[in-house]
């Protein structure tokens, strides 16, 4: 049979304050930090994704252009001694297909990021679930649980109250004078030592719930 010591009922409701504070502290966290994923992916997939792919029409665009500048001037010098110089078209057009290819690059890294962002969100999320279930399910579960043992003690204290300095100075002298009838009276009037020092099981706190709905008027 399991028994527990409690010494102070006021203890039991600073822990379940603490578990309350704490399931909140906790849950804002979570919170916040699904938000944070979620704008963060918000932000790859729409801002940068339509920025990149912006990026690659707007340089292939000049890739296209700079192609037929170079192409234009070609046809003006039908052979290579021409006095017409083509180097300048071949420079913009070495630049715009750089631009185009580091655009083109980084519309595949932010595709990219937002792959494994997903799948590390879903992986975080998986690790993050015995918090929730000790958040939503088991932390509810323990304030009940304690509700409940306070409620058993009060009606503990109710039946067998703690006695007074007055009555233990009683108990004392009758223990001096009467052995006998002394334990018979600290058996009938638990002190609050039996209350500190003897813990109650479940089915001890039941019993004395059920007592102290009998005796009421």
């Amino acid at each position: 049979m399991q028994r527990a010591r409690i010494n102070s009922i006021e203890v039991i409701a600073e822990l379940k304050g603490a578990l309350r504070q704490f399931a909140q502290t906790a849950s804002t966290a979570l919170n916040e930090t699904e938000a944070e994923i979620q704008h963060t992916l918000n932000w790859l997939e729409s801002d940068q994704k339509n920025h990149w792919q912006r990026q690659v029409r707007r340089f292939a665009e000049r890739v296209h252009q700079a192609k037929e500048a170079l192409r234009s001037k070609k046809l003006l010098q039908p052979d290579h001694h021409s006095r017409f110089s083509t180097a300048e078209e071949e420079k913009n057009l070495a630049r715009a297909k750089r631009a185009l290819d580091e655009a083109e690059r980084k519309l595949q890294i932010t595709r990219r990021w937002a792959i494994d962002l997903k799948k590390h969100a879903v992986e975080c999320k998986g690790r993050l679930q015995p918090l929730v279930r000790l958040i939503e399910a088991l932390i509810p579960k323990a304030s009940i649980r304690l509700d409940n043992l306070t409620k058993s003690l009060d009606a503990y204290l109710a039946v067998n109250p703690p006695p007074t300095v007055a009555s233990t100075e009683s108990v004392s002298s009758t223990v001096t004078d009467t052995p006998t009838a002394a334990n018979t009276n600290i058996e009938d009037a638990p002190s609050m030592a039996r209350v500190k020092d003897d813990p109650l099981d479940d089915e001890e706190l039941g019993d004395i719930a059920s007592q102290s709905q009998e005796n009421k008027p």
